[in-house]
């Protein structure tokens, strides 16, 4: 008896610990069955969500009872998990996209290239085939597209202060001159301006780029700028007569136009401003005005200098006749010795000019004989001989011819 007593008492146990797992396996296959029907599951609050927690990942989107993999205007499908055998249907841009889920509560939205590109939200909402409304969600479009490239308006000069042009509407635009950065908006017409004060003066080209709100970037675009400001004027530090040399000082990278006796001279200023310019025919020492120029790449012209030389020690000589009528004094030759003839003009002998007059300019200073002759009335060759002396104290002589 007490054998069979324990058996049964064993036995006991074993009923009891069969009864739970029954209603255990009881339990678990009604929740299985309660998925199958979308009426029950309808009213368990967020059950598919609880199913669902280990299908979601950054590349979905869960909201209520519909999980979606992310939205993005690139695309041109849409993939989501609702409840089973159902009717999901999209609201996108005022158009209504049907579709059914299949047995496993999955769809498919195929969609028109393009589509989504200018769409912010989907709106969907699913309904039981007896057209009740099971839950409904709004699942926002990601942005990933980049908006397209900026551009500027016609042709951007250096001395423009404000940067014009156009580019996605309603995103930022960055304009980048050199190492300075300006942010501007590109409005709801597509339109933007940036004022950049003077920063276009001394730069050769900008840089824009635009970023929308999720922060896509467009390329960067490069655009010249073109030079209208003429470049200033040029400086004359140094005439020097013993090397025949003229150098000054003007802007980088110019060229230099050098003019004086009816010549061109030409030469270039190097990267530190400076500037030489070389008379190869040795005539500077004669020259007493000089007009200089700059040209930049672009082809603008300075302002130009016009330079008096002001020589240094040297005089003049004036030879003036009391008569003009005189025919004798006309026909006088006159010669100056002591000097190098490079410093007169080719000829040796001079006359005086239809008002009577000689002038002999930039003498150096120092002892010249000055030399006239002339025939007499008996047609007899006459010489007077004058000794003159141009120093600083002296440096304009005066004769005078009776």
């Amino acid at each position: 008896m007490n054998i069979f007593k324990i058996r049964k008492f064993n036995l006991g146990l074993f009923s009891v610990f069969s009864l739970i797992v029954s209603l255990v396996f009881t339990s678990r296959v009604y929740a299985v069955e309660v998925f199958n029907d979308t009426k029950q599951v309808y009213y368990m609050d967020k059950f598919v969500v609880k199913e669902e927690e280990g299908f979601k990942n950054i590349n979905s989107e869960i909201y209520g009872d519909v999980l979606i993999d992310k939205i993005t205007n690139d695309k041109s499908v849409i993939k989501g998990r609702s409840f089973k055998n159902s009717l999901v249907k999209f609201l996108i841009n005022d158009i209504e996209y049907t579709i059914n889920t299949d047995e496993d509560g999955n769809f498919t939205l195929l969609l028109e290239e393009g589509v989504l590109v200018d769409v912010d939200q989907v709106n969907v909402k699913v309904y039981d085939y007896l057209s009740n409304e099971l839950t409904h969600a709004s699942f926002v479009v990601h942005d990933i597209l980049p908006p397209i490239d900026p551009q500027v308006n016609g042709v951007i000069n250096n001395g423009d202060n404000l940067v014009k042009g156009y580019g996605e509407p309603n995103s930022s635009i960055k304009l980048l001159i050199g190492d300075e950065e300006f942010i501007g908006a590109i409005g709801g017409n597509g339109i933007f301006e940036i004022e950049v004060g003077d920063s276009l003066r001394d730069a050769s080209s900008i840089k824009l780029v635009s970023y929308d709100y999720f922060n896509n970037h467009s390329n960067v675009i490069e655009s010249q700028i073109k030079d209208i400001i003429p470049p200033e004027k040029p400086q004359i530090n140094v005439v020097d007569y013993e090397n025949n040399l003229i150098t000054g000082v003007g802007e980088s990278f110019c060229e230099v136009v050098v003019e004086f006796d009816g010549n061109k001279y030409k030469s270039y200023v190097d990267e530190s401003g400076h500037f030489f310019v070389y008379n190869d025919e040795g005539e500077l020492e004669q020259v007493d005005n000089v007009k200089v120029r700059v040209i930049d790449l672009s082809g603008n012209v300075s302002e130009e200098v016009f330079l008096k030389l002001q020589k240094e020690n040297v005089g003049k000589l004036m030879l003036k006749s009391l008569d003009v009528d005189n025919k004798i004094i006309r026909d006088a030759m006159i010669k100056v010795n002591g000097m190098d003839d490079s410093l007169l003009n080719e000829d040796k002998i001079f006359n005086l000019n239809s008002e009577g007059n000689l002038f002999l300019e930039d003498l150096p200073f120092g002892d010249y004989e000055l030399v006239i002759r002339y025939r007499n009335n008996e047609n007899q060759l006459e010489e007077n001989v004058l000794k003159i002396t141009i120093n600083e104290e002296q440096s304009e002589v005066e004769v005078l011819i009776d």
